[in-house]
């Protein structure tokens, strides 16, 4: 279950999906650059850079929170200089010119200390700069955190005690889902910590989400118990890798208020909030019982997890907190994953509906009481004929009359990305300012619209999937496809010429 949770190259395997983020972001500097002189220039230098320059800049924080904004803006038809992320360019060039490094957070507030399994996260440390980079941090970091709220947070220096205490919580993590660890990580560069307040209550754990993004934030207080502080990396690391998958994946068509039982003195719960716990509790839940079923194999290495300080909370191995139906992650996960599968259904895409199934098809070998629900789901979808198929063939027309013959081509102004490696390409249209993913079909029905016709392309595609899907689920693709394509100005049509035939592939 770890294996499968972990290697899914959809939803788990990092590498598509920071191949996916990186070359989003580097299509997204060279679409700015026609906006934003600072960022230009930066393009310009960019092809001769490493990967390892590349991804220092993609994967820092500020620029990945002022790249969204500048997409946001984009779209809005708003993106205009001076904008923030022409400042951060403007470091970076700086930093290149004199130090051939593009001095960004890692450079300013990352710690001498550093932890994981490759030493790959850095640890925060905001006294050791004084560079207005740190004060653009803190202003995300206050914003993001303690905006409207009652809540405080004061980050903490690292200590050799604290570093030795993260070292062995990510050992533990390691030991308990090895597969999870490696790709929840890689999704994660740095550790912040912090001693975080809500009222009076102690935080445990925080994130400032989009505010900073691949950032976990831990409070000192907690990292006594190996055990625990495991959990608690497995769980922030987790909304760090479902804040990936959303920047490019749409999983939710309505972001409907819903209900957490558990939270009611709370406002603001979202499908897509529901979505992202969601996925953090089927992990916590497979991560819970391999402690209980293995975990003491590991006694003599880190102690038990009772002989360690710890707090209660609903998401301990140690000592759960609160009573009533909701108390630990597994109703939790039982919860949020049948509202997520049946009630909830209609407000997700057809992405966000194959995310939720597959969380539980990963979960359901383990026969706890998080996927009980899925056998009579299953049975209830057989009966109303909805299990999960490809869907008929829509009539060629509301009065069942063939359509008219007609012509597709690309739009002259798409511009496009293609990510061989994992099967997809960007594209952006002026009509439609945004950048789009298309998985491979898309693509491949996108190219072949070259001019010749509707009919011409259906035989033609036809002929590449025939091996894989069956003449009714190709027309239904195919269908789909060049709706969607036509829809968000990707392809463009016009009356096909008597006669006319398209060109080969």
């Amino acid at each position: 279950m770890d294996r499968r949770l972990a290697e899914d190259p959809e939803f788990g395997n990092p590498q598509p999906i920071l191949q996916i983020v990186e070359e989003r972001y580097h299509f997204g500097l060279e679409l700015f650059a026609a906006h934003l002189p600072a960022v230009a220039e930066l393009v310009q230098l960019m092809p001769g850079w490493t990967a390892g320059m590349r991804k220092e800049l993609f994967f820092d924080p500020l620029v990945q929170f002022w790249m969204e904004d500048a997409f946001e803006r984009l779209e809005r038809r708003e993106l205009r200089s001076p904008h923030p992320l022409e400042e951060l360019c403007g470091w970076a060039l700086e930093s290149l010119k004199a130090t051939g490094r593009l001095g960004l957070t890692e450079q300013e507030i990352g710690s001498s200390f550093r932890v994981g399994p490759q030493r790959q996260l850095y640890l925060w440390d905001v006294k050791r700069s004084s560079h207005p980079l740190v004060q653009r941090l803190m202003k995300n970091f206050d914003g993001y955190f303690m905006e409207g709220t009652d809540a405080r947070a004061t980050l903490c220096t690292p200590d050799t005690e604290m570093v030795h205490a993260l070292d062995q919580a990510l050992s533990v993590f390691a030991d308990m889902l090895p597969h999870t660890a490696t790709t929840v990580l890689s999704h994660t560069h740095s550790i912040a910590l912090a001693i975080m307040r809500l009222g009076g209550a102690r935080l445990l754990t925080g994130s400032a989400g989009d505010g900073l993004p691949g950032v976990i934030l831990l409070s000192p207080e907690e990292l006594r118990n190996p055990w625990d502080t495991a959990g608690h990396l497995l769980h922030e690391g987790l909304h760090t890798r479902f804040a990936d998958i959303s920047r490019f994946s749409a999983l939710v068509a309505r972001n409907a208020d819903v209900d957490f039982p558990w939270r009611e003195q709370e406002n603001d719960f979202t499908v897509a909030r529901a979505l992202s716990a969601f996925h953090v509790y089927v992990h916590f839940v497979l991560y819970e019982a391999a402690v209980r079923e293995f975990g003491q194999r590991f006694h003599g290495k880190y102690g038990s997890p009772g002989q360690h300080p710890v707090s209660a909370h609903a998401m301990s191995v140690v000592h759960v907190s609160g009573k009533g139906p909701y108390a630990t992650g597994m109703a939790r996960c039982r919860y949020l994953g049948e509202q997520l599968a049946t009630r909830w259904t209609p407000f997700l895409t057809p992405d966000g509906r194959r995310f939720v199934r597959w969380l539980l098809e990963c979960l359901e070998p383990l026969g706890t009481e998080a996927t009980a629900f899925l056998g009579a789901l299953r049975e209830r979808e057989r009966a109303d004929g909805m299990a999960r198929v490809t869907a008929p063939v829509r009539p060629v027309s509301p009065a069942g009359e063939p359509p008219a013959p007609r012509s597709l081509r690309k739009n002259p102004r798409l511009r496009a990305r293609p990510i061989t490696d994992v099967g997809y390409l960007l594209a952006f249209v002026p009509e439609e300012p945004r950048i789009q993913l298309l998985n491979l079909h898309s693509w491949i029905i996108s190219e072949l619209c070259d001019g010749r016709s509707q009919s011409a392309i259906g035989e033609q595609y036809h002929s590449i999937v025939g091996a894989n899907l069956s003449p009714e689920q190709a027309s239904s693709q195919l269908s789909l496809g060049l709706e969607q394509l036509e829809a968000c100005h990707i392809i463009t049509s016009a009356p096909a010429a008597e006669g006319a035939e398209g060109a080969p592939l």
